[in-house]
């Protein structure tokens, strides 16, 4: 016997247009980011699907699980570029990032308890959430650590003249 969903979807079970949709004005310019931004879509819009087409909780767990450890994975990876570029607004973004792992924790946390989660307020604010950070937030700190790099490969390229000219 399965269990069917505890998340529910305030929408038809039918809903055929995705909700969580990639589009070229969510580029930051840094490959990996958006690989990474590009599979948070995927991940969400999976899990939303599965919540509105009421599959039994195993297959939602697995999403709902799937999503904090590539959310928290992808914070891991974002926060590394920063450091190592001194990116000097860290902090705020660490604490943006830390901001949206709770949220989700509290989703999967509602979601193990059994208790129902009003998902259509869920997708609307992580949509929100993921755009607004994605475009302004990430993007920002994608052309820091570029510039940073281009500064980098600026002075190599000196050095190596200067090297080549003695």
């Amino acid at each position: 016997m399965t269990t069917k969903s505890s998340i529910s979807s305030g929408a038809h079970a039918a809903d055929p247009l995705p909700y969580f949709v990639w589009s070229d004005s969510l580029f930051t310019g840094n490959e990996a980011i958006d690989a990474d931004h590009r599979r948070l879509f995927d991940i969400a819009e999976r899990l939303r699907r599965e919540s509105l087409q009421a599959q039994d909780n195993a297959a939602i767990g697995n999403s709902v699980d799937e999503l904090l450890d590539y959310v928290q994975g992808h914070f891991a990876r974002e926060e590394a570029l920063m450091a190592a570029t001194n990116y000097p607004d860290l902090e705020h973004h660490r604490l943006e990032h830390t901001l949206l792992t709770r949220h989700v924790q509290k989703l999967t946390k509602s979601f193990r308890d059994e208790k129902p989660v009003a998902s259509t307020q869920i997708w609307q604010f992580l949509r929100r959430w993921l755009r607004y950070h994605i475009m302004e937030t990430d993007r920002e700190m994608a052309s820091y650590a570029a510039a940073v790099s281009l500064h980098h490969a600026g002075n190599k390229a000196d050095s190596q003249a200067d090297c080549l000219s003695k």
